[in-house]
């Protein structure tokens, strides 16, 4: 018999065939690109507008029996980085800047989710690049991922999201 252990889950998966084209949620500079254990082929972006990403909060409600909105140690007023992981591969480099809307690489089943039936992007959102395990510096991506058809995965969408939340938060740019 094999046993299973609960362990808390640090991201967000979304489902979706390998080789599906993934796209930069908002204007970052890539971090780092390459293989980190049972993540697979990671991407980094750390994200230039804090202030964007907080514009980005949804109405998400906790669902799930110990499931959390942060870490104990993740700071919104920290460096905010995301996290692709399982990619099958990169088309960014390291250093490279990148526009919300724009191609990143393709999601894959690379590290532990070759054991899995359904490919995914493992999303993370994080104050540290290569957080330690755990949910420390982390925060639940369910709050900030508003799942739009790929069509609508663009610049010109992401600015139409980020107008909307001002006005919802009546700020000004």
């Amino acid at each position: 018999t094999k046993k299973f252990y609960k362990k808390p889950h640090t991201g967000l998966d979304i489902f979706a065939e390998a080789g599906t084209q993934l796209y930069a949620c908002l204007d970052s500079k890539v971090k780092s690109v390459g293989t980190v254990g049972k993540y697979g082929t990671v991407i980094v972006l750390e994200i230039d507008l804090v202030e964007e990403f907080k514009l980005a909060r949804n109405n998400y409600q906790l669902k799930y029996t110990d499931e959390i909105e942060t870490g104990p140690k993740f700071n919104l007023n920290d460096k905010i980085y995301l996290r692709y992981a399982h990619v099958q591969s990169a088309s960014v480099s390291v250093g490279q800047n990148i526009s919300a809307g724009e191609p990143l690489g393709l999601s894959g089943i690379s590290g532990n989710a070759k054991k899995t039936l359904a490919p995914h992007l493992h999303f993370e959102i994080t104050n540290d690049p290569a957080p330690p395990k755990g949910l420390n510096y982390k925060c639940n991506p369910a709050f900030y991922v508003n799942i739009i058809p790929e069509e609508r995965a663009d610049k010109s969408n992401q600015e139409k999201v980020i107008e909307k939340r001002r006005k919802e938060l009546k700020l000004k740019r």
